[in-house]
């Protein structure tokens, strides 16, 4: 008999276990998810040389966050004074199956979108289900430990099981992206500094969500339930960037000009030096486009418009995306092609160029005064917190 062998095997199926429990709780109204940190290592974190960040990516599927990751890495590689920079690749190892370059699949610390979605359809409950799609995006914020040990133990684990998909592990910056918006949760498991960059994009506008039928008919109150939750909970972030994805494609050199202030800002701010703005030179940054139009990437397709139709043609659907329209979305930028308003109904949305720059940050002070320095006057909103005249808006 092979006693080794078996053993060896029992610990390998005990560390292939996913180290949280997640469930749906409640009925009606009330349902939502809850969460609990459950590690099964107390092994240190992993030891390292000199000082780093992590930038984690956010955003729904779908929104533009693979995009966006590679854009800002490789901006700041283009940026000798910030140092080196690293970001994930997805690659076997042991117990762990990566399916895409997306941190989600390189950890077992906390759920997965497929550990969440499971939970969903276990329901039976269309109607129900079909409302849980906001939260399942932000269910990992509900993730609690039990004490303060459970916690560190639980952040050491996922920077360990992470750090091996790093191919420079020691660089300044460590990126990582996952279409998910937990962005409490990986503030509260954070082991370094940590920036945390959120891509939105108009709620309609890539209204498709993992093939689930009549999904569209929920896609503005999930949209506006999820953002709300994101939105609010930035007032216990330390280091952040809201950005749209329209912004991005439209005033690319802009938008990555203010994100690499907001990564300069943050690092100085931790490293307790004094911080000027970035060179006002604008220095062009390319983007490898497919298209010769960047507003081309905007278009409605065909799916697209029909799930938009279908919202608008059902009551309910309507009555919240048309309440977003009037209150919510003008505090994103949001306006329809060639035209200075929003429409409710199916039509290109783009921002207005005020708009066309980091929408909401931490590091609104270096922002404004990169913006004095560039001779631009934007809307003074664009680039502070949230306001709390929005955050009134979105949970009304």
């Amino acid at each position: 008999m092979n006693v080794t062998g078996s053993a060896n095997k029992k610990v390998e199926k005990k560390r292939r276990k996913n180290r949280f429990k997640i469930e749906i709780v409640g009925n009606g109204t009330s349902t939502a998810f809850q969460c609990e940190l459950k590690p099964l290592t107390t092994e240190p974190p992993p030891t390292r040389e000199g000082q780093s960040y992590m930038i984690h990516v956010y955003g729904w599927p779908h929104s533009g966050t693979g995009y966006l990751r590679q854009t800002l890495t490789d901006a700041i590689q283009n940026d000798a004074s910030l140092g080196s920079v690293s970001m994930q690749y997805g690659r076997s190892v042991p117990g762990i199956t990566v399916i895409q370059h997306e941190g989600q699949f390189m950890q077992t610390a906390f759920p997965k979108l497929s550990n969440r979605k499971k939970m969903i359809d276990r329901l039976k409950d269309p109607e129900r289900e079909g409302r849980l799609f906001g939260k399942m995006m932000y269910a990992g914020d509900t993730c609690v430990a039990e004490t303060e040990e459970v916690l560190e133990y639980s952040k050491n684990q996922l920077f360990a099981e992470w750090l091996r998909f790093w191919p420079e592990p020691n660089s300044t910056f460590l990126v990582q992206k996952t279409p998910l918006l937990d962005v409490q949760l990986l503030e509260r498991l954070k082991v370094m500094p940590s920036l945390h960059v959120i891509v939105v994009r108009h709620p309609m506008s890539y209204a498709r969500m993992h093939a689930q039928a009549g999904a569209e008919l929920h896609q503005p109150y999930n949209w506006l339930d999820s953002w709300n939750h994101v939105l609010t909970g930035l007032s216990g972030v330390e280091w952040y960037a809201v950005i749209t994805y329209e912004a991005l494609v439209l005033y690319h050199d802009q938008v990555v000009r203010e994100l690499v202030e907001v990564v300069r800002s943050g690092v100085a701010r931790y490293e307790g030096a004094s911080h000027a703005s970035a060179e006002t030179i604008r220095r062009k940054l390319h983007l490898h486009r497919t298209k010769d139009d960047p507003a081309a990437y905007l278009d409605l397709g065909k799916t697209i418009r029909l799930n938009w139709k279908r919202c608008c043609d059902d009551k309910k659907c309507l009555r919240t995306l048309q309440s977003l329209t009037e209150g919510v979305l003008p505090h994103f930028g949001y306006v329809n092609e060639g035209v200075g308003t929003l429409s409710s109904r199916p039509k290109t949305v783009v921002v207005s160029k005020d708009y066309g720059r980091v929408l909401f940050s931490s590091e609104g002070s270096a922002l404004k005064r990169l913006r004095g320095a560039e001779g631009e006057a934007p809307d003074a909103s664009a680039g502070s917190r949230p306001s709390q005249a929005l955050l009134r808006k979105m949970r009304n």
